[in-house]
């Protein structure tokens, strides 16, 4: 069987996201659909909308045939991190083939740029550091870098377009980890990433929907129909609640960690640690705290992420080279033949994990430490949306089996 793999996020899922399954699915002529997907939070360090479960569930009924989760270390990481897991987990389960959403579409211009990247990595981090040192942020710092030693290059002003585009970044990191994977770039519809709502389009940005959920709106037309039950579960009392909830574990978190405990999270380092510290005592909700700590040279992205690996407990230390195991979220009748594949397969570099409780006890520590933490994320999640601890939990729960 063919495999074609997608790294995503789906929070929500949206007919965005059914474009691209269906038309990725086209032009690859792919048998099997696998997706890699964030599990209950997401690259930005935010719990997502939807629990894992359900987002796997709805993309099952739109187009994947598989859906397994990317382990929440690599998750709540840089846009590197979380891409290279991401590809890596797809080649591991022998997809073939990768696809992606882009803001410019060119494949030619997105391979150019992590070629140029990749070459001139040394060069460039040089430079990078040299933006850093005059208090860049690393975006920043990358872009200005990217100026410097590609000044006379012609294709210029579009190579920054792509350093500067969101999905675009994210696509660079699947390029660069993609090796000989065959690469289909499927240009974005409707409104940009992180867009409010704006015009008549079927295509809205997650963003955009996630705030017209908050505002309790009509998201109907965004969203294709199997989704609605779930989203209609959420409304904007539930998100306020689930926000004070997270808020209150992350002021907990600050206020008991010492500082050389939080500046050894991936994300932390460079005086994050005290800056959070005297921002909690006068913050009232996440957002504040983050508005109060962010500067030019920290980003709001990188200090959410942080926030979330410290409540966590995260360290550096904590993730693996390599995914080293495959958590199944859920799969279909094509899918089942795909794995079914995968098993008499030789040289399958990652066992696909349906039950934490046996498969994982031959795992060294490493391995059973980023489970841990998945575990953890489940638990913190079920806590701020006032489930079940046990029920929900990540040992207790089974992969999402569509039988048609």
């Amino acid at each position: 069987m063919k495999l074609l793999g997608v790294v995503a996020e789906y929070n929500p899922f949206h007919n965005g996201h059914a474009y691209l399954l269906k038309e990725a699915r086209a032009r690859s002529g792919a048998d099997c659909v696998v997706v890699a997907m964030s599990g209950d939070f997401t690259q930005r360090g935010e719990p997502a909308i939807l629990d894992k479960w359900t987002r796997a569930d709805m993309a099952l009924h739109n187009g994947a045939d598989i859906v397994v989760e990317i382990p929440t270390v690599y998750v709540i990481s840089d846009a590197g991190q979380y891409g290279r897991a991401g590809v890596e987990l797809l080649k591991a389960i022998g997809c073939d083939s990768i696809a992606f959403g882009s803001e410019c579409g060119d494949i030619d211009a997105l391979k150019r740029v992590a070629n140029n990247l990749t070459i001139h990595e040394q060069e460039l981090d040089e430079l990078i550091a040299g933006g850093r040192n005059k208090g860049l942020s690393y975006p920043a710092a990358r872009e200005e870098a990217y100026s410097m030693l590609f000044s006379t290059s012609d294709s210029l002003e579009d190579d920054l377009a792509v350093l500067s585009s969101p999905n675009d970044i994210l696509a660079l990191e699947y390029i660069k980890a993609a090796g000989d994977m065959e690469i289909y770039a499927v240009r974005r519809k409707g409104a940009g990433y992180q867009s409010e709502i704006s015009g008549e389009s079927r295509f809205q940005s997650a963003t955009g929907i996630r705030s017209a959920i908050a505002r309790g709106d009509s998201v109907d037309a965004y969203i294709p129909s199997f989704c609605m039950t779930a989203i209609a579960s959420i409304d904007e009392r539930t998100i306020n609640r689930r926000k004070e909830a997270f808020f209150q574990l992350i002021k907990y978190s600050l206020l008991k960690d010492a500082p050389q405990l939080i500046e050894d999270c991936p994300s932390g380092g460079e005086g994050l640690a005290n800056r959070l510290k005297s921002a909690v005592l006068s913050a009232d909700n996440a957002e504040e705290l983050i508005e109060f700590a962010k500067s030019k040279r920290y980003t709001y992205t990188r200090i959410s992420r942080l926030l979330a690996q410290i409540v966590l407990g995260i360290r550096r230390s904590d993730a693996a080279s390599h995914p080293g195991y495959a958590r199944l979220l859920g799969f279909n009748v094509t899918g089942r033949k795909a794995l079914a594949d995968l098993k008499k397969r030789e040289g399958n570099t990652v066992p696909v994990i349906t039950n934490i409780n046996k498969e994982t006890e031959e795992f060294d520590s490493s391995l059973k430490r980023m489970i841990e933490l998945d575990g953890l994320a489940v638990d913190v999640y079920n806590l701020i949306d006032g489930k079940s601890l046990y029920s929900n939990s990540d040992r207790v729960q089974r992969p999402i089996i569509i039988q048609k």
